[in-house]
């Protein structure tokens, strides 16, 4: 395999590794009622989603990009 090729299974398999986390936290808070369990998984995921594309920006950016990133 390329490295290009063994860097996006990594990512693909380090996204499994965290939605399957995700998943299995919404399963927990949901007490096994499939339409809640639905509703917090997506909930948590977009908390858990946002806040690692916010860190993302303010933590690996350069200044200057950070700027054009929070004007989008």
């Amino acid at each position: 395999m390329s490295p290009v090729e063994t860097a996006l299974l990594y990512k693909v398999l380090a996204g499994a590794e965290i939605l399957f986390g995700i998943g299995y936290i919404g399963n927990l808070l949901s007490f096994s009622n499939r339409f809640v369990n639905a509703l917090v998984t997506a909930i948590v995921f977009a908390v858990i989603y946002g806040a690692m594309i916010y860190f993302i920006d303010n933590a690996t950016l350069p200044a200057d990009l950070q700027k054009i990133s929070q004007e989008q």
